[in-house]
């Protein structure tokens, strides 16, 4: 979704395969997707 944004807006394309060397190991990702899974999840029950 992040490159279609980029593209409307006549941005680079991101490489994600390199999102690692950029940000690290933990760019964060994994802890907001966790987190809105366990949010999205209560209001699901």
């Amino acid at each position: 979704m992040h490159n279609q944004v980029n593209e409307r807006l006549q941005k680079p394309i991101f490489n994600f395969s390199e999102i690692h060397q950029r940000w690290g190991a933990d760019c964060g990702c994994k802890n907001a997707l966790e987190e809105n899974i366990k949010k999205y999840s209560k209001g699901q029950n």
